[in-house]
């Protein structure tokens, strides 16, 4: 699954040429450039690069469909840059202007909409109905765990901006009240793309930000609904709570909040859960994945079932007898 790129992840350079000099060259200014740029750049082989730089080859360079990146190539010797959107390099290979392709491959790349890649495991009819939403949830866990901290805007299929998120602030910003919004994505979001903090404080000013984890709640329980379980989470495996749910701002859950407080004592399988908890599965489910959403959620893996909540027997009725014997201390 291609997500939003980690912040401390490097962006990578496949040289596709038949020549290996023009390979070496690259290496080498990337090394020169050291500290600089060349920190955020690696050569790789991978056909999944995020820049393809194209010498003279005798075949296409393998590249993967539908992957966000940018095709630059060198120039033959006497001709010229022919479009200047195109992305192009002279030879010989100088500092300066590789540098110049180096920091503007960088710009259209976080320009780009980030591409969103599901393999969905579920009945096809399901898909069909329902995979908007099973998209958006998709997307939504992808967004908070990417590590990039930069403001997204949830683009609907008609190309409308449909909220901000803003995840160092852990808000979202929208026209849209949270349930109409969740009403919206889980049946129109069609992709989501990065976003200058500029453009998060200028939406700020006309709609004031609210709780990323209640819109993420309100997801985690509209999946379960017709989905169950979340397709990252595994009914075999364990959980338990790194964190506690804000129900100041999700609103008063007593399911959730019994279930937050077992979680957080120990860990425990989804039907651990649903014993420990005496409430039916569709409630831990909907628990679960709203917890996932939210960051709140640990994975344990093997969790045993010795680790369940064990219940306590009620105490055996005793006789008058009986009592008298006990209040005496004889039993």
């Amino acid at each position: 699954m291609f997500g939003a790129r980690r912040m401390a992840e490097k962006l990578t350079i496949n040289v596709w040429s038949d020549s290996q000099e023009e390979r070496a060259v690259v290496r080498s200014m990337l090394s020169i450039l050291g500290s600089s740029t060349g920190d955020e750049w690696c050569l790789t082989d991978s056909p999944s690069a995020d820049l393809f730089l194209l010498g003279n080859s005798s075949t296409e360079p393998r590249l993967v469909p539908g992957r966000s990146r940018v095709v630059a190539r060198f120039l033959t010797a006497g001709e010229s840059q022919s479009d200047e959107n195109s992305l192009t390099l002279a030879r010989p290979l100088r500092a300066m202007p590789f540098l110049d392709l180096l920091n503007e491959a960088a710009r259209r790349l976080r320009s780009m909409p980030v591409v969103q890649a599901f393999s969905l495991s579920i009945d096809p009819v399901l898909v069909s109905q329902f995979k908007p939403q099973l998209v958006w949830a998709q997307t939504l866990r992808e967004i908070r765990t990417s590590g990039n901290l930069r403001p997204f805007a949830l683009v609907g299929l008609d190309g409308a901006v449909l909220a901000l998120i803003n995840l160092s602030r852990a808000a979202i910003s929208s026209s849209y009240g949270v349930g109409d919004l969740h009403t919206h994505l889980k049946t129109n979001f069609a992709r989501f793309e990065v976003r200058s903090v500029l453009q998060w404080e200028q939406a700020t000013q006309n709609h004031a930000p609210q709780s990323l984890d209640v819109l993420c709640w309100h997801t985690g329980s509209s999946l379960s609904e017709w989905n169950g379980l979340a397709p990252w989470l595994n009914k075999n495996e364990g959980y338990r709570m790194i964190g506690w749910p804000d129900f100041g701002s999700i609103g008063t859950d007593s399911v959730g909040i019994k279930l937050s407080a077992l979680l957080a004592k120990r860990s425990l399988t989804p039907l651990q859960l649903c014993a420990g908890g005496d409430v039916s599965f569709s409630q831990v489910t909907g628990f679960l994945n709203s917890a996932s959403l939210c960051g709140l959620l640990a994975h344990v893996p093997g969790a045993q079932a010795s680790m369940a909540v064990r219940q306590t027997a009620p105490p055996e009725r005793l006789s008058m007898i009986g009592r008298l014997r006990q209040k005496l201390g004889l039993s």
